[in-house]
């Protein structure tokens, strides 16, 4: 007979979480009235209009309860209409986890999953021998007569070995595969390392000769391919490639779970994941075992036992050499072993012998296995291979989530009785004008709470895009953010329009923007702007606490401005952190690969952003000089004026509209005219028509007030505005601003036999240069110290730690502030080395890169000036400090009057 069915016993329940559950709302908010007003007020039963009240107000907290604890995809979601979706509000796991390849496992990772490589080693080169000769305090090539010297090895270089799949054979074949393994070190390539030899592996041959007894119901062919697959794997193992869900299943090497941290790590890959535990079984071995052979055969289906087993390795003619010990047996050093079954001579390489019940069933040399053996096992190494280099570029799922309008809210007091009033039918009977003000004033008093559950579901409903990474909210962020008190709150407000007669209660001026101001003052918002700003970039290891604080005590930058380069670091924070040891790609030649390039290293991008370098591009800096090409003049009333000249004929491209105080206010307005005319649009420059019908354009600041004015008059608004977009070009090229270079060292050793040597320090006195080897992990950071804000002492100091701080701790950098000329001169010879490098030109080598050499260890470090003591002055001067000023002259007050000619 059946079981009798039985209903099993009920669970208990969970209790209900406080902030939902509105009888404990309820309940708590009895508790306190009990104890507050327990003395004057006794009556706390539900007819009593304050626990009505109390009871209605605890259910409409308890909806907000219910919604803040929805499953975060649904309160993240955005709405149908939107143009985003929720995997575009985060970082996804795929592009912010990984980083470049940074160990020689990363390397070999990177490699392997480019099509064509089937397994690829990266070691360390022996670059040709210096010798630091300590005598002449100088390098050379060749050992010095005496016997004080040291020889030196340049580290950083390495060479590449790649193993290609089986189906690539030929050289023709071989190039492409090559081409791309180039190119890929090149993109990829880290600061101060770089790639001298790429090369296939050389492969060292083992012939097998085994007998093996069968499974009577074996399958020879299936049996035979197999054993010859698994022998070519176990001599040379394949890195495997696994998907999302395999590697989650896959212990770490410690048995513990492999976290989500553990499988991105290293680069992202276009062909799965792979595990570091197979490309340790697969370095280059220096002996095989024959007993992990055996263990590997035996696991082939159909194999019963192995009678007897030999694997020798062969000579270049295919000839088995005898080895000392059957059980060991040496592969040559930095060698692949790889199980031989083709030959191209006619010496067979290995033989098989197939028994079933101790009867040969089948047997031959394994150079000549039949036809359907051969077809099996080609079929199982294409399958190998597909499984290798099938595209599998997962990443973390994104939860499918549900739009809720969070926002949406009916007021509490329309689930009042109808006795109150309060509802659309209003008093029953014919209330008088005393009972129809007590019944607003009700609803004046009930608004409150009201106002604050609407206004908190408000919030709630906007916390997807106060916490997005998105970088078109970003923008929208640092966009909106501008200060005024109608736009710079964060805190969401809204009105309860569901309140019967809503118009009575609130003013008629009464808006959410109103209420924000009443609660959240412009710089109460800028705080909680940048608590929010500031705990995603913890999310990312990042503080721009240092960079906040320079920056408003430095040069008095408003919030408006950090919190938009805090968004300009957030939407870039996943490049910015993967790639900051990254190198410029050393390969590409195309002139915009070269110079007014983007074509730089991570850390200039990384450093542009934390110092709030809008342009980190490879371009001009040297003519960046307000000193020449900007004048400023005194006027006889003790007033400053700025005027910004063409270099080739010192034509007044600007001038200033207004007369300064001090010259550094002038200084400040000509630097900002010159950053907003390097854009040529109607947000940047006005046009206006004069009295005499030519047209006139100014430069003008984000509000519209004017930086600077061109004098010149034009015939047609189209003639201002293409005189416009050639300002702006000019503006960009010969005022860009602020920039820095980065120089690895290790680029600019000797290749050829009669380039110039780095100088070297190895006097004991020394302390602002390298040692004997100044190429290995040295970096030289090139800035100009007049530019915009690099001219501040405190800023550059500021910098310098930035700079110290963000290079990885392996290399050693060398700052240097120059000005203007060593800038000039050393971007003529970067200029030329670069292309000298790149391959573009070979004409004049050694001078070209003795130039450079010349430019990096001539160039000084320039420091403001400062006078002893100005007996004019009328306000204390900044002190005269050591090591970090100038000395100056001291002014001679000649005033020079200034014309603009109109």
């Amino acid at each position: 007979m059946a079981p009798p069915l039985s209903i099993p016993p009920t669970l208990p329940r969970a209790p209900e979480p406080a902030g939902r559950n509105a009888q404990a709302l309820y309940d708590e908010g009895l508790d306190l009235l009990r104890r507050l007003a327990g003395a004057t007020w006794t009556d706390h039963n539900l007819h009593d209009p304050g626990i009505t009240i109390l009871e209605l107000v605890t259910w409409a907290q308890s909806e907000l309860g219910y919604r803040a604890e929805l499953p975060l995809e649904d309160l993240l979601t955005p709405p149908p209409d939107s143009p985003l979706a929720l995997a575009d509000r985060f970082h996804r796991a795929r592009r912010v986890l990984p980083t470049r390849p940074l160990t020689a496992l990363d390397w070999r990772k990177q490699l392997i999953d480019l099509p064509g490589v089937k397994n690829a080693w990266v070691m360390p080169a022996d670059a040709p021998p210096l010798y630091a000769d300590l005598l002449q305090r100088r390098l050379s090539r060749s050992v010095p007569a005496h016997s004080h010297y040291r020889e030196v090895r340049i580290r950083g270089l390495y060479r590449v070995a790649i193993d290609f799949m089986d189906a690539v054979n030929t050289q023709a074949e071989r190039e492409p595969v090559l081409r791309t393994v180039r190119a890929t070190l090149e993109a990829k390539r880290n600061l101060c390392e770089d790639f001298v030899a790429i090369e296939p592996v050389p492969t060292e041959r083992f012939a097998l000769c085994a007998e093996l007894d069968l499974e009577a119901t074996a399958d020879v062919t299936e049996v035979a391919a197999g054993l010859l697959f698994a022998a070519a794997q176990a001599i040379a193992p394949p890195v495997p490639s696994y998907s999302l869900a395999q590697m989650r299943a896959r212990p770490l090497a410690d048995g513990r779970p492999r976290g989500v941290d553990d499988i991105f790590d290293g680069p992202a890959l276009q062909d799965g994941f792979i595990d570091e535990a197979d490309l340790a079984a697969s370095e280059l071995p220096a002996e095989l075992r024959l007993s992990d052979l055996i263990g590997v055969l035996m696991d082939v289906p159909g194999v019963r036992a192995i009678s007897d087993i030999v694997l020798n390795p062969l000579d270049g003619n295919g000839n088995p050499l005898p080895v000392p010990n059957r059980w060991r047996v040496p592969v040559t050093a930095g060698h692949l072993p790889r199980l031989a079954i083709d030959t191209d001579g006619e010496t067979p390489a290995g033989r098989l012998v197939f028994r079933k019940r101790g009867l040969p069933v089948a047997g031959w040399n394994v150079a000549q296995m039949p036809t359907a053996v051969r077809q099996r096992l080609d079929a199982l190494l294409e399958a190998a291979r597909q499984a290798v280099e099938t595209p599998r570029a997962e990443d973390l799922p994104v939860p499918d989530g549900r739009w809720r309008d969070l926002a949406a809210y009916r007021s509490l007091q329309l689930d009042f009785p109808p006795l109150y009033g309060l509802g659309p039918a209003g008093l029953a009977g014919n209330p008088d004008a005393q009972r129809q003000a007590q019944v607003l004033q009700l609803k004046a008093y009930l608004t409150f709470f009201d106002q604050q559950i609407a206004n908190d579901l408000a919030q709630l409903a906007q916390a997807a895009r106060l916490l997005s990474v998105a970088p078109a909210e970003l923008t929208a962020t640092a966009d909106r953010f501008d200060g005024l008190p109608d736009d710079a709150h964060v805190l969401a407000t809204q009105t309860v329009d569901s309140i019967v007669g809503h118009d009575r209660v609130y003013a008629a001026d009464v808006t959410p923007t109103l209420l924000a101001n009443l609660q959240e003052t412009p710089a109460e918002a800028a705080t909680r702007q940048h608590r929010l700003l500031d705990h995603l970039l913890a999310r990312l290891g990042e503080d721009f606490s240092e960079y906040a604080a320079a920056m408003a005590s430095a040069f008095a930058h408003t919030d408006d401005e950090v919190i938009a380069d805090k968004c300009a670091f957030l939407a870039d924070a996943a490049e910015l952190s993967a790639n900051r040891a990254g190198a410029y790609d050393q390969s590409l030649d195309g002139p915009t690969d070269l110079w007014n390039s983007l074509n730089v290293s991570g850390l200039e991008k990384r450093l542009a952003r934390l110092l709030g370098i809008a342009d980190f591009s490879r371009r001009n800096l040297g003519a960046v000089s307000y000193e020449t090409y900007a004048e400023i003049d005194t006027t006889p009333g003790d007033e400053f004026r700025f005027r910004i000249f063409r270099a080739s004929d010192n034509k007044i491209l600007l001038s200033s509209t207004a007369n300064f105080a001090t010259r550094e206010d002038a200084r400040a307005r000509m630097i900002a005219a010159i950053t907003r005319g390097q854009q040529a649009d109607d947000q940047h420059y006005r046009i206006i028509q004069g009295s005499d019908q030519r047209f006139y354009f100014s430069v003008v600041d984000a509000d519209g007030h004017l930086l600077a004015r061109r004098v010149e008059g034009f015939p047609s608004e189209a003639a201002a505005r293409s005189v416009i977009a050639d300002l702006a070009d000019y503006l960009r090229d010969h005022y860009s601003g602020e920039g820095l270079y980065v120089i690895e060292n290790l680029l600019l050793r000797p290749s050829q036999e009669d380039d110039p040597l780095l100088p070297i320090c190895v006097d004991g006195d020394c302390s602002d240069c390298a040692d004997a080897d100044p190429y290995s992990w040295r970096l030289q950071i090139v800035l100009p110290a007049y530019a915009g804000r690099f001219q501040q002492m405190d800023f550059r100091n500021f910098a310098e730690h930035v700079i110290r701080s963000e290079v990885p701790a392996h290399l050693l950098p060398k700052i240097c502030w120059v000005n203007a000329d060593d800038m000039a001169r050393f971007e003529l010879a970067y200029r030329d080395w670069l292309s000298l490098h790149a391959g573009v030109t070979s004409a004049d080598r050694q001078a070209k890169l003795q130039a450079l050499i010349d430019a990096l260890t001539t160039m000084k470090n320039i420091y403001p000036q400062r006078t002893l003591f100005d007996c004019f002055a009328e306000s204390p001067k900044p002190p005269f400090v050591l090591g970090s000023t100038a000395l100056g002259s001291a002014p001679d007050h000649v005033i020079n009057q200034e014309t603009d000619h109109g």
